[in-house]
Formats: C-alpha cells, sequence, structure tokens
C-alpha cells in the first residue's frame, strides 16, 4: 500500500516476518526496523519519506531533537515526512518533521470500545473499572499519549478488525488528528481503502506550503529556539485592537520633539499624527515591516533621557505627507525635508502602562538625544526591560 502511494521501493520486507520460537508460525520481527525510505518527489515539493516499525522515540528534555518528553515511547508504526533539502536531525530542530503512527489493536470487537462519548455513570464506573485493572478506552488514550508526549506527532491512529472508520480533526485540516482505521482481512474488499485514502489526504496535505499546520509548527520554532524566554513582568494591556498582545511581536516607535510647540501640534485634536523624515537626505527614517506594523509611540523632548510619554497608534496605516502638506496643517516649524512618513494617534496610554518612566539611554540604537536624535524601532519587550523601566 504504502510503496503505491509514495512510489518508494520497500526495504527488505521479508526481514520483517520470521518464524516464531516453535516454528509453527510467522510473527513480526522484534525491535526497530525501516520498511520503507526514500524521496517522493511529485507535486511542488520534494519530502523524505520514512516508514519505521517499532522506532523507540526515547525520553529526554531536548527540544531539538526526536523523543518523548517523558519517558520511552514505541508505537507498532510510525510515517515519518519532512522536507528532503533538510536532513532528518534538522527538520527535528526546526520543527519540520512531521510523525504519523498507528498501533494494530486486534483485541478490539468494534469502535465503541475505542471513541464513544460517555455519560457521568458511565465515566464513574470506567474509574471503578479502572481501580480494579479493567480498561475500557486505554487504547484511545495511548494515542492521545503518543500525540501529545512524542515531539512533532500529528496523529496517532488505531487499527482495528471493525468495519467502521472514525477520524477526529484537531482542527480545520487533517492533521492534527486521532482515529481509528478497519483493517479485516478479506477477499472481496480492498480492507485497507480507508488507510489509503487517509495517507492520500495527507500527502496532499503536504503539498500545501499554506497549510496551517506548517504555520503553526513555523511559529513553534521561532517561539522556543531562544533557550533564555523573556520575563515582562510590569502592567501592560492585555488586548490591543481586539488582539492579545505579544509583547516580542509588538513595535513601538520611539520619537523626538524638538520644542513644547511642536509637542503640542503632534498632540493637537486636529492633527493627532506624528512625523518623521523619510527620503535620501541623511537623518531619514527608512520603512521596514517593523516600522509598518508599529502599535504605540514614546515620544521625548530635549535632554529628556527618561519619559512616561507613550501613545497608541491608529490603524489607518502610515501616510506619506509632501513638506507642503505639512505647511498646510500649520506645522510649527519649516520642514527640513522633502518627504514625512505620518502616524496617527489613537491616544495616550501611559495609564495602562502604570505611568512607568522609561530609560532611553538604556536601549539599543539609541543615538545623541541633545541634538535631532534619529528614531529607533524596538519591541515591548525591549521597551520594559527592567534596565529600561526606572523604578
Amino acid at each position: 500500500m504504502l510503496k503505491s502511494i509514495f512510489e518508494i521501493t520497500p526495504k527488505e520486507l521479508e526481514k520483517l516476518i520470521i518464524p516464531s520460537s516453535n516454528k509453527l508460525s510467522l510473527q513480526l520481527k522484534q525491535g526497530k526496523f525501516t520498511a520503507l525510505s526514500g524521496t517522493y518527489t511529485k507535486g511542488n515539493r520534494d519530502l523524505n519519506i520514512r516508514f519505521n516499525y517499532n522506532r523507540s522515540f526515547v525520553g529526554n528534555r531536548n527540544i531539538s531533537k526526536a523523543g518523548s518528553w517523558t519517558t520511552t515511547l514505541r508505537p507498532d508504526y510510525t510515517l515519518s515526512i519532512w522536507p528532503s533539502d533538510l536532513k532528518e536531525t534538522q527538520a527535528e530542530a526546526k520543527e519540520q518533521i512531521v510523525h504519523i503512527h498507528f498501533d494494530a489493536k486486534y483485541k478490539i470487537a468494534n469502535i465503541q470500545q475505542i471513541l464513544e462519548n460517555k455519560q457521568d455513570e458511565e465515566l464513574n464506573n470506567e474509574k471503578k473499572d479502572n481501580l480494579k485493572g479493567i480498561y475500557k478506552n486505554v487504547d484511545l488514550l495511548k494515542m492521545h499519549a503518543y500525540k501529545d508526549a512524542i515531539r512533532r506527532t500529528s496523529g496517532a491512529y488505531v487499527l482495528y478488525p471493525g468495519d467502521t472508520n472514525k477520524r477526529l480533526k484537531g482542527f480545520h485540516e487533517i492533521l492534527p488528528g486521532l482515529g481509528a482505521f478497519p483493517i479485516k482481512p478479506s477477499e472481496n474488499t480492498n480492507e485497507t481503502i480507508h488507510l489509503e485514502d487517509f495517507l492520500k489526504e495527507v500527502l496532499n496535505h503536504f503539498l500545501n506550503n499554506a497549510s496551517q499546520r506548517e504555520n503553526i509548527a513555523s511559529k513553534a520554532y521561532n517561539i522556543h529556539k531562544s533557550t533564555a524566554p523573556n520575563i515582562i513582568k510590569e502592567p501592560i494591556p492585555e488586548y490591543i485592537d481586539g488582539e492579545k498582545l505579544i509583547p516580542d511581536e509588538t513595535y513601538v516607535l520611539v520619537g523626538y520633539y524638538k520644542s513644547k510647540e511642536q509637542l503640542e501640534w503632534v498632540l493637537d485634536s486636529k492633527n493627532r499624527k506624528y512625523n518623521f523624515r523619510t527620503g535620501i537626505k541623511k537623518g531619514s527614517y527608512p520603512i521596514t515591516e517593523n516600522e509598518v506594523k508599529a502599535k504605540y509611540l514614546v515620544l521625548h523632548g530635549p535632554n529628556e533621557t527618561t519619559t512616561s510619554k507613550i501613545y497608541e497608534l491608529d490603524n489607518n496605516g502610515v501616510l506619506i505627507y509632501s513638506k507642503q502638506n505639512l505647511i498646510d496643517k500649520g506645522y510649527p516649524s519649516t520642514p527640513s525635508s522633502d518627504l514625512y512618513l505620518m502616524y496617527g494617534i489613537k491616544e495616550e496610554v501611559s495609564l495602562k502602562f502604570n505611568q512607568v518612566k522609561f530609560n532611553l539611554t538604556e536601549l539599543d540604537n539609541f543615538k545623541n538625544f541633545r541634538s535631532s536624535p534619529i528614531p529607533i524601532t524596538i519591541s515591548l519587550t525591549e521597551l520594559l526591560d527592567e534596565k529600561v523601566i526606572v523604578k
């Protein structure tokens, strides 16, 4: 089945089937065995495929390595898929590999023994049975254990000799998921059809470069790659523009005003805008993704090395003003540049930050604040660093 789907020649499968100790029957060989390994090259991606029997995932605390969060686990079968331009160890470290596990449960008669909605009374009885050593849904719990304990696992499924096919999606896509597939020997039907259909859907899922699963995996890597996570204990808003505020991904503009008149113009209800010089002249402000995504503005004036002036920016985007546009708006001095970036100010939010003062001299790239300092963009995490907060 795997050979036909992935068009990869299996390894020496005859070594997987061995005689029993009494030589009267055949059995699967114990221990790790790679049944299939190769590259799938159809479609828009090149993928490494590996199918293992009895692969052990050793318990270890190294998040970048393959294994389990706790104790060693060994599913019956594991299908692993990752981009072919990465080595397996690299794919593990970068969250770019996916493991899908299958366990054969041929003592199970029907799917109700694996997946069923229980009422409170049934759950109470099951707890009593568990105390007696009787388990009815232990196989489903094991699938949960595989999915939650083995790193980079996106699916875990029971194979059983029944008739019902059952799949449970974690979100909107085929992976992550749990479930059960019936595989019962039959002369008249394709006994692996449900599993085949599932694996074809998985393969099609991997050909989607914009899948939610890959998006989550990429973000998980970026979040966990630092072994020294940031710590913020200062008061901050929980939400901004209706979305959860993530300090590492929230950017702050640090700008300068050269006079009281300029500050009054910036905060006047007719304007509510702050301007940065742009263009190709010296001192102009470049536009990067961080500047466009900025949510807050911190202002400081001449010889002002500490400030509590922090404002939330509106979400109307960055505007481009000409020198004449500023003059027409009553700008209090003669503009020195031809073009300006204009940020709309929504409101002052110093109270939301408990009116803390920021020591701007502790900020990286903060330069000569006494004469036309160059503005900088930093993350909210950097702004709320313990060295920057004035106690």
